[in-house]
């Protein structure tokens, strides 16, 4: 790995300093993230911002509760304790109407699950928005309580499912199927709305599993798969995703000192640099960033194209990627303007493909909210 840059990692912002002196105030302890529920009395309806780094933890608590969530897929600015409060892209609502089992205990199911992931969730006192969508409309569409399978064994990089697996469960805690990879041409994948396949080696891949993946998938599936298991995906023909080549065309008249020959190969290794990309904010699969920039670890040398449709593309690398570390000349050129994640439409489900890993060494967290995205709003992906 060549860059280990921390604020780029978890997605803040900084700023060099000019002094040596400290003007701050010395951290010693964590400050408490108390979540709560505010505004409740005579509230009509309930909404949390999908920002904060555990509203994905706060979702699942309340899905495993049977609270019906929505999403809200335009901005919309309501009223919450006689004052304005703005909610953006991908803020989960919850209404009474649609939880008519539970409407008597809703707020204190709520209250409870806020303070337990400190998240604030706040009352929403009309339906009727200040500005933008009510909360009415249909612009709020329904969220999926994720049931999840992760391939492993054979041919799967540990290290990736290990860090899917920490963000999933451990930290988000929602439940993760380790599925072996060998037994997925049989097993029942039915059970799963989203499957998982991390990178890794897939060369020899028997026809059955890829029958029984599409299949799947057509029937309303979200299959996410990244690094190596993209290209899988790519070249089983269940994406329409293209790869740039990895290396140009060799100079035939070259010649060149032998000793060399071990440098040059290093030097074309992509052990870990930081890109920057942009991201469409409005997207489902980037709802809840801070900014549209935000920095990616990239650790192996795919260079994925962006897809021919309008809406297939949302995060893209910019065409200065380079903010730390190394990267072989060759490979910046390719690198800009190619695609960090591309939806595809397969039947009536959607295939998810990320060029790099999201979840890098399980405190990349500054990207992490694509992959979160992917699980929870890839069917709600229009293309």
């Amino acid at each position: 790995v060549t860059a280990w840059t921390v604020p780029l990692a978890f997605g803040i912002p900084y700023a060099a300093s000019t002094t040596n002196q400290s003007t701050g105030i010395k951290l010693t302890t964590l400050p408490a993230t108390d979540g709560d529920l505010l505004n409740a009395e005579n509230a009509v309806s309930f909404a949390f911002s999908w920002q904060h780094l555990q509203a994905p933890k706060l979702l699942y608590q309340l899905q495993k509760m049977g609270v019906v969530t929505k999403v809200a897929t335009q901005l919309f600015t309501a009223v919450s304790g006689n004052q304005p409060k703005q909610f953006g892209y991908g803020s989960i609502v919850i209404t009474p109407q649609a939880n008519q089992r539970l409407v008597n205990q809703l707020p204190d199911i709520l209250q409870k699950a806020a303070k337990q992931t400190g998240v604030t969730i706040y009352g929403i006192q009309t339906g009727l928005a200040l500005q933008g969508i009510d909360l009415g409309s249909g612009s709020l569409l329904n969220v999926k309580t994720p049931k999840i399978a992760v391939a492993t064994g054979s041919g799967v990089a540990a290290t990736d499912v290990g860090e899917i697996w920490h963000l999933l469960d451990a930290r988000l805690q929602i439940p993760v199927t380790h599925l072996d990879w060998d037994r997925w041409g049989s097993a029942n994948l039915a059970k799963y709305n989203v499957l998982i396949i991390p990178s890794g080696s897939y060369g020899s891949t028997p026809a059955r599993t890829v029958e029984a993946v599409k299949t799947w998938v057509q029937n309303g599936g979200t299959l996410v798969v990244a690094e190596d298991a993209a290209k899988w995906a790519a070249q089983n023909g269940l994406t329409k995703v293209l790869f740039k080549p990895e290396a140009e065309k060799k100079d035939s008249t070259a010649n060149l000192p032998y000793f060399l020959r071990a440098d040059e190969q290093r030097a074309k290794e992509m052990t870990g640099s930081i890109f920057e990309a942009n991201a469409d904010t409005t997207h489902p699969l980037a709802y809840g960033l801070p900014a549209a920039n935000l920095s990616v670890f990239k650790g192996n040398t795919f260079f994925m194209d962006q897809n021919n449709e309008a809406y297939d593309s949302p995060v893209m690398y910019t065409n200065n990627p380079l903010q730390s570390g190394y990267v072989y000349r060759e490979y910046l050129g390719k690198i800009k303007n190619s695609a960090v994640v591309n939806v595809d439409a397969v039947g009536r489900g959607r295939v998810i493909s990320f060029a790099d890993n999201m979840n890098f060494r399980a405190f990349w967290l500054g990207s992490s909210k694509l992959f979160i995205n992917a699980v929870f709003f890839g069917d709600l992906v229009r293309l």
